[in-house]
């Protein structure tokens, strides 16, 4: 009996896995749930475990959530986080607001009801809200396609987490004047509220944008890519799309753009009459195996590595004797994110020295 108990029970937790990860990848809640009801319908009938039919949720989510959703929402989708670029511009919103949230507990729980924040601290915490806001738009940047922007714009999100550093050291860490801490909490709650309707706001009217289609002739082409019918434009955004959407390799984006531009000039037709939109164009080819993306396990060694630079930042120039409890949490946490690191880099090299 209790054998049968926890294999239900874990059945229940596989299933509801997958309707998390279907509506993480923009599957509707209602389609989610019933796929996990038909795929735990199917284990009961034959007596099989969900894994051993269906593999792990995760993966078997990224498969119906290919059958499921238009071609055209999920070429919007940027891998390995499937956001779309609408998704990213939400930070402008979102990242003060959490910050407001934490500031106003720690301060809370630190100092009490009244604090009195530094101009140190006080430019610390803009700059930060600065260096994240411009990091969420090189990030929107690179999912739309546009790499050169999405470089000036991380270039700027590094210069901003250095002068995180250089103002905790030129500024004064005198007084400026008493607050109550509690009243930070509100003011980031509603931030990020309005974040969440704003991100709402913006879904909907991507969601609006891509029902929109053309003729047969033209499928796929939405109107917001109407300005590229010069051929040069199209083929500058698919290349983009490719390295910064897909995270292909610079070689194979520029192999597929010269290829496409091949055929363009021996057909003499415009890229959307032959291929459609840039953006399906690009999700097409990835999904036929033309071209190949990098790995998750390597975008997210990249992007620990990144975090892990920005919290040794925040922490280099603090004297040791001034530690609190936030600076050793983030020191706990430096630590942990550099021998997570490095055993992912150790298992990664036998498959490069093999290679």
């Amino acid at each position: 009996m209790n054998d049968t108990a926890d294999t239900d029970a874990h059945d229940t937790q596989w299933g509801d896995r997958l309707t998390l990860f279907l509506t993480y990848r923009g599957v509707d809640a209602a389609t989610a749930r019933n796929c996990a009801r038909e795929a735990l319908a199917h284990c009961a009938e034959s007596g099989e475990r969900p894994e051993e039919t269906f593999g792990d949720a995760k993966e078997y989510a990224e498969q119906l959530a290919a059958a499921h959703l238009p071609a055209a929402a999920r070429a919007r989708a940027d891998h390995p986080g499937h956001l779309a670029p609408e998704d990213y511009r939400e930070a402008p919103w979102l990242v003060p607001g959490g910050l407001l949230l934490v500031c106003g507990g720690v301060l809370w729980f630190q100092d009490g009801l009244w604090t009195t924040p530094t101009a140190a601290g006080t430019a610390q915490v803009a700059l930060l809200v600065v260096t994240f806001v411009l990091a969420a738009w090189a990030q929107a940047f690179r999912a739309e396609g546009r790499t050169r922007a999405a470089g000036g714009a991380l270039v700027a999100a590094l210069a901003g987490a250095v002068l995180v550093a250089v103002a905790m050291e030129v500024l004064p860490h005198d007084g400026l004047m008493r607050i109550p801490a509690p009243l930070l909490l509100p003011a980031g709650a509603g931030l990020l509220w309005l974040g969440g309707r704003v991100g709402t706001h913006r879904a909907a009217s991507a969601a609006a944008t891509t029902a929109a289609s053309t003729p047969p002739g033209t499928a796929g082409v939405r109107a917001d890519e109407g300005r590229e019918h010069d051929a040069e434009a199209w083929l500058r955004r698919l290349e983009g799309l490719l390295r910064g959407r897909h995270k292909v390799s610079r070689a194979d984006a520029r192999r597929l753009t010269a290829e496409a531009r091949e055929h363009l000039a021996g057909t003499g037709t415009l890229p959307e009459e032959e291929f459609g939109g840039a953006e399906e164009y690009a999700l097409r080819l990835v999904e036929e195996g033309a071209a190949r993306r990098r790995s998750r396990e390597s975008l997210s060694w990249n992007g620990t590595a990144l975090l892990f630079v920005l919290v040794v930042i925040s922490l280099v120039d603090r004297d040791g004797a001034d530690f609190g409890w936030w600076q050793w949490c983030l020191t706990a946490a430096a630590v942990a994110m550099a021998c997570w690191l490095i055993l992912r880099f150790r298992a990664r090299w036998p498959s490069r020295k093999g290679s």
